[in-house]
C-alpha cells in the first residue's frame, strides 16, 4: 500500500513534532527557509508594545527548540473555556508530549508538582490558588535533531507563498519560492501549516478572512519585590531526584482577563535598591548567553550580576543560595484582539500587540491582590511604580488561526483543518484559542500529536 504524501510548512516545534508522529506511515516533505532567505527577511514592524524576545529569532531547523529550555506547563482548566473541546480531549496528547520534549513522563512531573505545592502550603502560601507547575528540563531538545529528521524527511529549502484557492481543493497545492527566485507548485494528500503564530496567518489571509485576528501574547513584567523567609529560596528551581529538570511554582490571581500567574524569584539586593533596576528587565544576560554562549561581552556582564549567577547555580547545579529578597514576576493572559493583529504585504510583516487602559487597570488590581496574598508572610513589600512601562510580550504568539466551533469564531475546526478546505491544516501556536498564562510549547506539541492521529485515521481509511 502506497504511503500518503504529506507536506509540512515549517520545521519548528509543531512541524517537527508532527513529522515524527507521521513518519511511520506517511511520506513527509518539509519546507523551510534557506539561510539566505532568512537573512533577507524584512524586519518585523511592531505597531503596539514591543516584543521581549525578537519575534523571528527562532527561524531555522528546530525553530525555537534550537534555543529555549523547553519550559513545559499545561494549560489551566479555565483556558479551555474558549476551546472547541474540553481539557480531557487534549489530555492524552499532553501526556505524550512530555517525553517528546523532555526526559520526564507526565506522571513523574505531576507527582513532583504535588510535592512542591505541598511545600508551598506548609510555608503558608494559601491565600491564592497555586497554578500549574512549570517544568524546565536540564537539557535542551532541538526536535529537528532529536527526531533525526534530516535523514527521514525530504527537506526543501524554500519560502512558502500565501495560499490561494488551490490550497482548499481535495488535492491541495501550495507555491514555494527557491532562493534563486524560481517557483514551484507542490501538492500532497494534505498540507499542514506549521510556520508559527506570526507567519501561518499571513499564509492563510488570502483564503481565510479570520486569519490574523484573535492575536494573543503573554503580558510579562517584574512588578515588585518582597522580603520573605529565606526558606522560600529552596523552592525556586525545585529539583526532585530523577526528574531531569527543575520546577517553578506560580500562584494565581483570577481576573476578568483570566488567570494571572505570579512567580517568586530569589533576588540578591534589597527592595528599592539601585540593583533592582536590572531585575526589571525581562531580557537577562543569562537568557542572552543561552543563545550566544561564547560572547565575551556577555560573560563579563554576567559576572557583574548576582541574580544571574545565582540562577545559573540554582538551575544547573542545584545550589540555591538563601536570601530574604524576592522579585515578583507576573505572567498574564490578555483579551484576544478583535481586529487584525498580524498583517502586511508579503513577505513584510507587522503585528499589533497592545493592552487597553482597562486591561492595564485589571493587571494593576491583580498585582495589588498578589501582594495582599503575600502580606501575612512578608517583612517588607515594594511595588514598582513603573512596572506597566516595562511590560512586554513574551514572543508566545498564538490565536491567529485558532481552533473554533464555527468559521465566524476562528479559522480551523477542532482537528486543525481550515474551514472550507478539504485537506489544509494548521499545527502551531496560531491554532491555540487561548493559552492563559502558560508557555505554549507543551500545548503546541500536544496539538501536533492529536493532528497526527486524525490524519492517520482519515488518510488510511
Amino acid at each position: 500500500m502506497r504511503k500518503p504524501k504529506l507536506l509540512i510548512i515549517g520545521t519548528g516545534l509543531g512541524g517537527s513534532a508532527l513529522a515524527q508522529a507521521l513518519l511511520p506511515w506517511a511520506e513527509v516533505t518539509m519546507v523551510d527557509l534557506a539561510p539566505a532567505q532568512i537573512a533577507a527577511l524584512p524586519p518585523l514592524e511592531d505597531r503596539g508594545r514591543p516584543a521581549n524576545v525578537a519575534p523571528l529569532y527562532g527561524l531555522g531547523l528546530g525553530g525555537t527548540t534550537q534555543f529555549w529550555h523547553n519550559g513545559l506547563i499545561p494549560l489551566p482548566p479555565r483556558a479551555y473555556e474558549s476551546w472547541p473541546y474540553p481539557a480531557s480531549t487534549l489530555a492524552p496528547y499532553v501526556a505524550k508530549a512530555y517525553p517528546l520534549l523532555s526526559p520526564a513522563s507526565a506522571p513523574a512531573v505531576a507527582t513532583a508538582s504535588q510535592q512542591l505545592q505541598h511545600h508551598y502550603a506548609e510555608l503558608g502560601l494559601s491565600g491564592a490558588p497555586l497554578g500549574e507547575t512549570l517544568y524546565y528540563p536540564h537539557r535542551r531538545r532541538n526536535l529537528w535533531q532529536y527526531g533525526k529528521l534530516a535523514t527521514r524527511v525530504t527537506l526543501l529549502r524554500a519560502q512558502a507563498l500565501p495560499c490561494d484557492e488551490r490550497s482548499l481543493s481535495a488535492s491541495p497545492q501550495l507555491t514555494v519560492q527557491y532562493p534563486d527566485g524560481t517557483t514551484a507548485s507542490l501538492s500532497a494528500n494534505a498540507i499542514i501549516l506549521a510556520a508559527g503564530g506570526l507567519v501561518t496567518p499571513r499564509l492563510l489571509q488570502p483564503i481565510a478572512p479570520q486569519a490574523g485576528y484573535h492575536y494573543e501574547d503573554h503580558a510579562t513584567a517584574f512588578v515588585g519585590e518582597v522580603m520573605l523567609n529565606p526558606v522560600f529560596t529552596q523552592l525556586w528551581n525545585y529539583q526532585p531526584r530523577g526528574l531531569g529538570g527543575s520546577l517553578r511554582q506560580p500562584f494565581v490571581i483570577g481576573s476578568p482577563l483570566g488567570d494571572i500567574a505570579f512567580y517568586l524569584r530569589p533576588a540578591y539586593h534589597a527592595p528599592g535598591s539601585q540593583a533592582n533596576q536590572r531585575r526589571k528587565q525581562l531580557t537577562s544576560t543569562l537568557a542572552q548567553l543561552r543563545n550566544q554562549p561564547y560572547n565575551p561581552a556577555l560573560l563579563w556582564q554576567l559576572f557583574r550580576r548576582a541574580d544571574d549567577l545565582a540562577d545559573i547555580a540554582s538551575l544547573k547545579l542545584g545550589i540555591t543560595l538563601p536570601t530574604p529578597y524576592f522579585s515578583l514576576m507576573m505572567m498574564a493572559s490578555q483579551p484576544p484582539a478583535t481586529t487584525a493583529g498580524v498583517g502586511g504585504a508579503w513577505p513584510a510583516c507587522w503585528r499589533n500587540w497592545s493592552l487597553s487602559d482597562a486591561a492595564l487597570g485589571q493587571l494593576q488590581a491583580a498585582v495589588e491582590r498578589a501582594m495582599a496574598v503575600l502580606a501575612p508572610l512578608s517583612q517588607q513589600q515594594f511595588i514598582y511604580s513603573d512596572w506597566a512601562q516595562t511590560l512586554a510580550s513574551s514572543a508566545h504568539h498564538n490565536g491567529t488561526a485558532r481552533l473554533a466551533r464555527t468559521p465566524a469564531e476562528g479559522v480551523c475546526d477542532s482537528h486543525g483543518q481550515v474551514f472550507g478546505s478539504h485537506a489544509l491544516y494548521v499545527a502551531d501556536a496560531s491554532a491555540l484559542p487561548s493559552s492563559s498564562y502558560a508557555n505554549t510549547g507543551l500545548t503546541i506539541a500536544a496539538l501536533a500529536l492529536k493532528l497526527a492521529d486524525h490524519l492517520k485515521e482519515r488518510l488510511n481509511a
